[in-house]
C-alpha cells in the first residue's frame, strides 16, 4: 500500500536500504536505514507520530464518508481517532 510505504523524511523517495540494526532501552530492535537519493540515514520510526496519525486520520474520514457508516460505528471511529491525539 503506497501510503504505508517507508521513505525518505528528507527527500521522500522509496529508495532506500537497510543499513544497521539497534536496540532501544524500551522498545527492542529497531533499523537504520539509507536514501539512496540523498545522504541521509534514518531510523525507522523517523517522524512515525505525525505521519502515523495523519494516516489514521485521512482512512477515518474516508471510511465516513465513503461508506456512510451508521451512527454507532461513525461514533466508534471518531472515539479512535480523538483517543490518539
Amino acid at each position: 500500500m503506497e501510503l504505508l510505504r517507508r521513505k525518505c523524511p528528507e527527500c521522500r523517495s522509496a529508495d532506500i536500504q537497510y543499513h544497521s540494526p539497534y536496540t532501544t532501552k524500551n522498545h527492542g530492535g529497531r533499523v537504520i536505514y539509507k536514501c539512496e537519493h540523498c545522504p541521509v540515514y534514518f531510523s525507522e520510526t523517523k517522524n512515525t507520530p505525525t505521519t502515523t496519525l495523519s494516516c489514521v486520520d485521512q482512512i477515518c474520514t474516508r471510511r465516513i464518508a465513503v461508506f456512510r457508516l451508521d451512527a454507532t460505528r461513525e461514533s466508534d471511529l471518531l472515539h479512535i481517532r480523538k483517543s490518539l491525539y
